[in-house]
């Protein structure tokens, strides 16, 4: 996109993903992405996309390798131009650019696992979402201080948590900055202790926790770190964490539900690039 068509794409963004405010958008516009990484597809004449995708370079680890990858972010097509294949001649095409860019594999956070599989994803890392109630987590407490971020500080904690994993972004103190503001928004929750970390954003009495991660090996110590002011807390576990230590705590409470989902999925770009059999983990909400 060139920086206008870029600029009025942001319409289509919060038409397509509702859960997004603007000033979420305004900063994902000016920190996450950039003209030369947004595809569009636009009518005769047209200004305003009527589907987009965005290109996003991470750096993964999988199987002890590091490795290029492109991660695709705001797939969405305006509801009046939808069933018309717009999304396939986008992958098309942003498979080429990424080809040419260098990626070994892209990656993203299906919707419908079904809608990417016609595009070559298939799902590489599942999660443990768990939504308990925030009645019951008022009673619970907290069991340690948080502090003020530090980035240095939160780059050290991530580090640490994933290195059990594979198929994780690598991450520098520089994007835990980044992150630092980004959940300094309205929208947004940040609560960082010595031992962890929790980041997310609510809405309509419903909280998602994007990020919780710390040093403790125990899932239940950084349950505290969740907000307590909302009706529903939704947040996530690695697919094979012990998961029982935090069920028991909100055993009763009739807002408690543990599923396994799929959390994202891989398209190799490189027909020998192989994601290994390690235990697979997954962050960002974009």
């Amino acid at each position: 996109m060139n920086k206008a068509e870029y600029e009025a794409s942001k319409s289509l963004w919060l038409a397509c993903f509702e859960d997004d405010d603007a000033a979420f958008v305004d900063w994902y516009y000016s920190r996450r992405t950039s003209p030369n990484d947004a595809l569009g597809v636009f009518e005769d004449g047209g200004e305003e996309p009527v589907a987009m995708l965005h290109m996003r370079p991470v750096r993964m680890c999988f199987s002890g390798r590091t490795v290029s990858v492109c991660f695709v972010a705001g797939v969405c097509t305006h509801p009046a131009y939808r069933l018309r294949g717009l999304c396939a001649k986008l992958f098309e095409r942003a498979f080429a650019i990424m080809r040419l860019r260098g990626y070994e594999a892209c990656v993203l956070q299906p919707f419908d696992t079904a809608f990417y599989e016609r595009f070559g994803f298939k799902t590489y890392a599942s999660l443990k979402e768990i939504t308990v109630s925030g009645e019951r987590l008022r009673t619970i407490g907290r069991s340690y201080e948080c502090v003020p971020p530090d980035p240095e500080r939160l780059f050290e904690l991530y580090t640490e948590y994933t290195r059990r994993y594979d198929g994780c972004p690598l991450r520098s103190a520089e994007y835990f900055k980044g992150l630092i503001e980004e959940y300094s928004l309205p929208c947004a929750y940040l609560a960082v202790s010595d031992s962890g970390c929790c980041a997310g954003y609510g809405s309509g009495g419903r909280f998602t926790a994007y990020e919780l991660f710390g040093s403790v090996r125990d899932p239940a110590e950084l349950v505290a770190l969740l907000p307590k002011q909302y009706e529903r807390v939704e947040f996530f576990l690695p697919e094979n964490a012990d998961a029982s230590a935090v069920l028991r705590m909100f055993d009763g409470d009739p807002g408690l539900s543990c599923r396994t989902i799929p959390f994202c999925m891989i398209a190799p770009l490189d027909p020998g690039f192989d994601t290994g059999l390690g235990s697979m983990l997954c962050f960002d909400k974009y």
